[in-house]
């Protein structure tokens, strides 16, 4: 039982006690190899101190937790690393969902659960509010919803209003590190991460994208204002099919403008050096790296030459032919924490 004084604003966690594993399958194709970034030297942010001991005790393994949002049950997968003790606040990563996709399928899609357990951080997988032919879709308020032109009709759940009670009932879930939650995601997933960063810069430390890196609603890329200078790391494929490296209308979506405009804009806003750095990372990955940044942040692009609509380094490989190539000599969840790992949120 919760006490009502201790309540996260606009959502409720009711439970978070039901452990299950994904398949040992699943968990064996993640790659546990990692690649040292050539953006910079990584500096591991400390935890947070905390006035009062936390006292969660779970099992390490993915968990369900039951959220209410909107007047509604939206429940999210927590995976917890072996590391977790049930008192030190750990970071956590929200993991989202390409379209027609969930949750449970990002957390072994993505591969970040064997570098959480490296590294010591939680992961929330959320699900998208919309239930399509195949998996679900998210519901952006304004925004058409995935392969059409509609807005979702009056009364679905909004999503952007889900993330945010999400990130204010973690600290009943887990014992959360409130100063670094970050987002990511895949594909629309990616543009979840890239809407919270523009509108509630406050909740989250930093962001990472793959294949779907935005810097506000289509057709303006300049149409984002974040409260704060948010880190940015992306990975975009030059051959994705479905959310094209230059934009426009790809095999399911209009993408609208190109990710080099939206790493560009991100820049831009970060008030970073306007040229890159740019390194090689390996024969089919360039890096641009965006630095002297404001207030410490910075931006990332990851270029994967010939790479599809996929995600480096997963060892699910989606069709090449509806989605093109899965590059794997990166590994960017690896890539992803790395970056995560140098940020917080600023002392308010």
């Amino acid at each position: 039982m919760i006490n009502p004084a201790s309540r996260p604003r606009r959502g409720t966690i009711l439970r978070a006690h039901r452990s299950a594993k994904i398949g040992a399958s699943a968990a064996a194709l993640a790659l546990a190899a990692s690649l040292a970034s050539c953006a910079g030297s990584p500096t591991a942010q400390p935890p947070t101190a905390i006035e009062e001991e936390c006292s969660i005790p779970l099992e390490p393994g993915v968990h369900e937790v039951a959220l209410t949002s909107g007047g509604g049950s939206r429940p999210f997968l927590l995976y917890v690393p072996t590391s977790y003790d049930g008192h030190t606040p750990v970071p956590v990563v929200i993991n989202g969902h390409g379209s027609t996709s969930d949750g449970s399928e990002q957390l072994a899609y993505s591969a970040m659960m064997p570098i959480a357990d490296s590294h010591g951080f939680a992961i929330a997988a959320p699900t998208g509010a919309v239930e399509f032919t195949r998996g679900f879709i998210w519901n952006f308020p304004g925004f058409p919803l995935y392969g059409g032109t509609s807005l979702a009709p009056e009364g679905t759940p909004d999503d952007d209003l889900m993330i945010r009670d999400l990130i204010a009932a973690l600290p009943l879930a887990i014992c959360a590190d409130e100063a670094r939650v970050y987002a990511t995601g895949f594909s629309a997933g990616g543009r979840m991460a890239s809407r919270l960063a523009c509108e509630d810069a406050d909740l989250i430390a930093a962001i990472g994208a793959v294949g779907g890196l935005r810097a506000g609603p289509e057709p303006d890329a300049t149409d984002c204002h974040p409260s704060r200078p948010v880190p940015v790391i992306a990975f975009h494929g030059d051959a994705d099919p479905v959310n094209k490296f230059e934009g426009g209308t790809g095999t399911s979506t209009n993408f609208g403008y190109g990710v080099e405009d939206a790493v560009a804009q991100w820049a831009l806003i970060n008030e970073c050096d306007s040229t890159p750095t740019r390194t090689a990372v390996t024969a089919t990955v360039d890096l641009s790296a965006y630095s002297d940044c404001s207030d410490g942040s910075e931006v990332a692009f990851y270029t994967v030459e010939g790479g599809g609509h996929t995600w480096p380094g997963s060892g699910f490989l989606l069709p090449a032919d509806q989605f093109g190539e899965t590059d794997q000599s990166i590994n960017a969840s690896e890539l992803m924490w790395e970056f995560f790992s140098r940020h917080r949120l600023p002392a308010s």
